[in-house]
């Protein structure tokens, strides 16, 4: 994981963590109502993946993706703990396309990739869990269009955000 300047990417990888765990814990500070706490803290997470991506490389991203649903579960976030390979999958499947394509093709193969996942997975993961039909509801609903919306918006506040840092990089 190292970029050739010492140990750049470790200490990048893992100051993006912090940052999406932090992000994860905003619904403690911001009493938010459920459906924008998922488009709040779901866009901000999934920027942090897309700058990771970008930032770091693919393998810290990949890490970055796993460790975050299991984080979310230990926060008390993630209902079902075996959706940790799904979320993860999910979130990997954003970093790849991230990490491999930029601009509108990004932007629009990305949150597909990574809801078509979502949603077809925990769709199957429930079926076979044989949930209360309430809470699967609920539980697939957060995987299906949200995920679409909260990565496009990810990926366009991680190109501002990438954007910028290049202007602050270049000014230097």
């Amino acid at each position: 994981m190292k970029d050739g300047h010492g140990n750049t990417t470790i200490v990048r990888g893992a100051m993006l963590l912090a940052t999406a765990v932090i992000v994860q814990e905003i619904r403690l500070f911001l009493p938010l109502p459920p459906l924008l706490s998922i488009f709040v803290v779901g866009t901000l997470v999934n920027a942090v993946l897309v700058v990771a991506a970008r930032f770091t490389g693919l393998l810290a991203a990949a890490l970055i993706s796993f460790l975050l649903p299991v984080i979310a579960l230990l926060q008390g976030h993630l209902a079902v703990p075996l959706l940790i390979p799904v979320i993860f999958c999910g979130n990997l499947a954003l970093v790849a396309v991230c990490s491999r394509l930029r601009g509108k093709n990004a932007l629009l193969l990305a949150p597909f990739c990574k809801t078509v996942l979502l949603y077809g997975a925990t769709y199957g993961l429930l079926e076979w869990l044989a949930l209360p039909k309430k809470i699967a509801a609920a539980v697939l609903f957060t995987m299906g269009w949200p995920q679409l919306i909260t990565a496009f918006c990810g990926i366009m506040l991680a190109e501002l955000l990438l954007g910028r840092l290049s202007e602050v990089k270049q000014a230097k």
